[in-house]
């Protein structure tokens, strides 16, 4: 799929689920409300654009992975106006699990992201500012988010397994909660953070 599909000119659905974008080519979806479930398939995807009907300050999109076994990438993922992102990330598969990439995730007023589900999870660029909780701990796969020059104080907290989390950018004092797994944790370069390693399992 590619172009553009106003959400709101639909009977205001807040249900999407997104088989695949064209090859170098943008889906966007306008007219979306805070709640908004964006459910991408099982493979390599390029571009979604998720824009609000009416931005408030508490606006969720909940954004739903799923890979077998091998993984699947997701280029390019933008979230214009949500405050928080929930990303389920599952593995439907009986082999080895799965990886979740979203390369590059652009939300400029993004404060929350909470990951959960069974497979491993990375967030490859995610520059926001403005975020201060980035909570992992019920995810029961790998995850991996390296921060942008965090504004604000922050925490981050890993899954059960291995973690990889870096706030070496963030300005601000960072807390770091690795949980259960051999976990790479980094806190920032120019403030005082507080590092909590994991468990080695």
């Amino acid at each position: 799929a590619s172009g553009t599909v106003n959400l709101a000119n639909i009977d205001d659905i807040n249900d999407v689920t997104i088989a695949g974008t064209d090859n170098a080519t943008a889906l966007t979806l306008s007219g979306a409300a805070s709640g908004v479930n964006l459910s991408f398939a099982d493979g390599t995807q390029t571009s979604t654009i998720v824009t609000l009907a009416n931005a408030g300050s508490a606006d969720v999109a909940n954004v739903n992975l799923t890979t077998k076994d091998a993984g699947s990438t997701h280029t390019l993922i933008t979230l214009t106006g949500f405050e928080t992102a929930n990303i389920a990330s599952a593995d439907t598969g009986t082999d080895t699990v799965g990886l979740n990439t979203i390369t590059t995730l652009t939300a400029t007023d993004l404060t929350s992201i909470v990951v959960t589900g069974n497979a491993n999870t990375a967030i490859g660029t995610f520059s926001g500012t403005k975020l201060t909780s980035y909570d992992a701990s019920a995810a029961t796969g790998t995850t991996s988010y390296t921060t942008g020059a965090l504004a604000a104080a922050a925490t981050l907290k890993g899954g059960s397994l291995t973690d990889t989390l870096n706030a070496a950018a963030a300005t601000k004092a960072v807390t770091i909660d690795g949980n259960g797994g051999a976990d790479t944790l980094t806190g920032s370069a120019t403030a005082g953070s507080t590092i909590n390693g994991g468990l080695l399992g």
